[in-house]
């Protein structure tokens, strides 16, 4: 079966250079200063939600997960795209609706971790782990639930871990740093 190509360069850049860059940035300047990160949560993450709702629908696309029903990801990307446009468009007031379209996604998120650690539990693999990351993400998800407005700052400082964690799975940090020592100690001292 051959691939489909997809017009993809720019975002495809965007995004090897967002990840290792520019996504643990926002997560240092999550953490130190959630409540100014508050103010530019609606711009900053409409317009992620956007780019990488198009990237991950062209990527669906390219790979033509479509030929699959159990497959969600033109759904989920075409998701991504709707709800970063209504928080762009709603800016000001949007933390409201951010908080609780954050609130529903970690419920399902924490929902869909339970479904997983029944599955490893049933084939003898580890699951425990995955108990307590659902638990953990429904108890935020339900908290953001109940108050959004007052309780987002907070998420927003469990968005900056979340932003170094993923860059730091997918730039491959351990790989990444023993190359560089290993450069350090190639290079000549004088």
């Amino acid at each position: 079966m051959s691939m489909v190509s997809a017009p993809t360069p720019y975002l495809e850049e965007f995004f090897k250079i967002a990840v290792p860059y520019i996504f643990p940035l926002i997560g240092v300047a999550c953490i130190v200063e959630p409540y100014i990160m508050t103010d530019y949560a609606p711009l900053l993450l409409g317009t992620l939600m956007i780019l990488g709702g198009i990237y991950s629908h062209l990527e669906a696309i390219r790979h033509k997960t479509y030929s699959e029903l159990a497959n969600v990801d033109m759904a989920t990307s075409l998701m991504m795209v709707v709800v970063g446009s209504i928080i762009l468009f709603k800016r000001d007031n949007a933390i409201e609706f951010m908080g609780y379209v954050w609130g529903l996604l970690g419920i399902i998120k924490g929902a869909r971790l339970f479904d997983q650690s029944i599955y490893y539990a049933y084939i003898k693999q580890k699951w425990l782990l995955k108990v307590f990351w659902g638990i953990a993400n429904i108890f935020l998800g339900v908290f953001l639930l109940i108050d959004p407005a007052e309780n987002f700052s907070h998420h927003v400082v469990i968005l900056g871990f979340e932003l170094i964690a993923y860059s730091a799975q997918h730039l491959n940090v351990p790989s990444f740093l023993m190359n560089k020592l290993k450069e350090i100690k190639a290079f000549p001292r004088k």
